[in-house]
């Protein structure tokens, strides 16, 4: 697992060997080079890769699963195979140099942990295990304040939209439950496997199929599944009351891993704003999908022949990380004129209050949106 800290500062790794690794996302991108991060000590590799991570951390007992950051960039949490839930925190030791340690422990669970997903207020961590259960955690109190049960197997991914509004979970029993924050009540069950699954291929159980929610909002988007026949991405407006569906499909290979960056942005030509999500295949193919236009935006092939595990976006919108099977994580740098230009903060949030009013759906509070600090950059 990866993920980049808000606001660019470190970049974080783990893997099958139980240590998290620390790096600096200042050292990544060189002109018009590829930059690598091998995972592996003895690995030989060009003279274009990172060996040596700021800092190392090993807590758990085994392999941990999932690594992500709180949206203000204070703290971050793991889980594992051990069917631990760690926080840590930034700290100062007597040399005034900084390091990081656990601000707590967390042992719920009786199963692996496989998805976590911090509230857009930071002050909530979800987790999803493989003992059919997700947690609420509240942070301040450092307690489970609720336990959510429902899928009658393994819960293979989870997350928060960016209002706090919703989190959803998918399980290995091909349903999804949107479950409502303010009373943590069932709000809606979407069951794949009869309205939308139509394969007769035998469907092999992946752990690691986390889902995520678009930036502005409104689509819910679940990788890994099938849908006539083929791997497909399964997609989901929020405003129209997650009926509509849309489906990107395979042809060969499962869809591994997906993210949603965390910008929105504005075609320069016609001044349509609209949100991006990443995509990497288990043959390493790397997909750029706008939800809004239906279709693949780019699509980078022969990149790495290797399974990719998971990706992250830097805060600026153009920078993207991918981790592979190997080991290995590799940076990919977009331009402006690719990906369109990036909204500033007030564009940002009257996109969003605009977006949701004309629905009359949702009341969306500023401070919730943009409690991140990804917001706080003068740009």
């Amino acid at each position: 697992s990866i993920d980049i800290q808000p606001f660019d500062q470190l970049f974080l790794t783990t893997g099958q060997d139980s240590i998290i690794k620390i790096w600096k996302t200042f050292l990544i991108f060189l002109k018009n080079k590829p930059l690598e991060f091998d995972n592996f000590e003895d690995s030989i590799g060009s003279k274009n890769e990172i060996k040596i991570p700021s800092f190392v951390i090993q807590t758990h007992q085994g392999q941990v699963n999932i690594i992500r950051w709180a949206l203000n960039g204070l703290f971050f949490a793991s889980g594992g195979d051990d069917g631990f839930l760690i926080i840590y925190e930034k700290v100062k030791n007597p040399m005034q140099k900084t390091m990081w340690r656990i601000f707590q422990t967390f042992r719920s669970h009786t199963g692996d942990i496989v998805d976590l997903a911090w509230s857009p207020n930071n002050s909530f961590l979800a987790s999803a295990s493989l003992d059919n259960i997700i947690l609420i955690w509240n942070i301040d109190s450092k307690s489970v304040i609720f336990k959510l049960s429902g899928h009658s197997t393994w819960v293979k991914g989870i997350c928060w939209d960016s209002t706090g509004k919703f989190l959803a979970s998918h399980g290995a029993d091909q349903k999804i439950f949107l479950w409502d924050t303010t009373s943590w009540g069932l709000f809606k069950v979407l069951n794949l496997e009869k309205k939308f699954i139509k394969s007769k291929i035998k469907k092999k159980v992946d752990l690691f199929s986390r889902s995520f929610w678009s930036t502005c909002g409104d689509y819910l988007i679940i990788c890994n599944t099938f849908y006539s026949s083929k791997s497909s991405i399964l997609i989901f407006s929020r405003i129209d009351g997650f009926k509509k569906l849309l489906c990107v499909a395979g042809k060969n290979f499962l869809t591994r891993a997906i993210r949603c960056s965390p910008r929105l942005y504005k075609n320069i030509k016609n001044q349509k704003i609209y949100s991006f999500f990443s995509s990497g295949s288990t043959e390493g193919k790397i997909n750029l999908l706008n939800p809004s236009f239906y279709r693949t935006s780019i699509q980078i092939k022969n990149f790495k022949k290797n399974q990719v595990t998971d990706m992250s976006w830097s805060s600026s919108g153009y920078q993207l990380f991918i981790s592979f099977l190997d080991g290995t994580t590799t940076g990919i740098q977009f331009e402006e004129k690719e990906l369109g230009q990036t909204l500033k903060k007030k564009e940002h949030f009257e996109f969003l209050r605009n977006y949701f009013f004309q629905f009359g759906k949702l009341k969306i509070e500023k401070n919730v949106v943009f409690f991140s600090k990804i917001f706080l950059r003068k740009k």
